[in-house]
């Protein structure tokens, strides 16, 4: 029963990973996990509150508590354009030094297991407003939510359990995945 619930839809969590190496410290690694969760489960308050809490055992089973792990939120969601009716499809950018990313719902921030599945479920009862606000000095306007990324990055020695468990493949364009369930 709580498998098929977790599957809204046919719409799955699921968590692209890999990592990437210093050139200046080739014993360090920079390890990314970016966490989708569809649309279907960020509307049903059940499932995103499920997702978000198998989310927070993830990052404490993988990565531990107290240690430097940080997130973002952003979306993939369709934009028209006002002008001309077009439309196009949009997904978060997780580049630091854009001076403005209109998918942004939540900047980096560290994470905290005791308050990150309360926090982020208010945050994402509210996404679609943050994401059309985003958009207010634009001629594309916000239509449609796709998904959510929670993009997580820690940083790692190369030789930590996690490289090993996951199978990380450094400097690579090709991503690993798994259900988050």
């Amino acid at each position: 029963m709580e498998h098929q619930q977790v599957q809204a839809e046919n719409q799955v969590s699921t968590v692209f990973y890999t990592g990437y190496t210093f050139s200046n410290d080739s014993r360090q690694c920079i390890i990314v996990y970016n966490v989708q969760l569809p649309v279907g489960i960020v509307h049903n308050e059940q499932l995103r509150f499920l997702n978000l809490t198998r989310l927070n055992q993830l990052l404490v089973n993988d990565f531990g508590v107290g240690t430097d792990v940080f997130y973002q939120i952003t979306g993939s969601y369709t934009l028209v354009n006002r002008r001309t009716g077009a439309t196009q499809n949009w997904t978060g950018s997780f580049f630091t030094n854009l001076i403005f990313n209109p998918s942004l719902i939540q900047s980096f921030r560290r994470f905290d297991s005791a308050t990150f599945t309360q926090s982020s479920f208010e945050l994402l009862a509210r996404a679609e407003d943050i994401l059309r606000r985003n958009g207010d000095n634009s001629e594309w306007t916000f239509e449609s939510l796709k998904n959510i990324v929670f993009n997580v990055q820690v940083k790692r020695r190369k030789n930590d359990a996690i490289v090993g468990r996951r199978d990380l493949r450094f400097n690579s364009r090709v991503q690993r995945m798994f259900n988050l369930f």
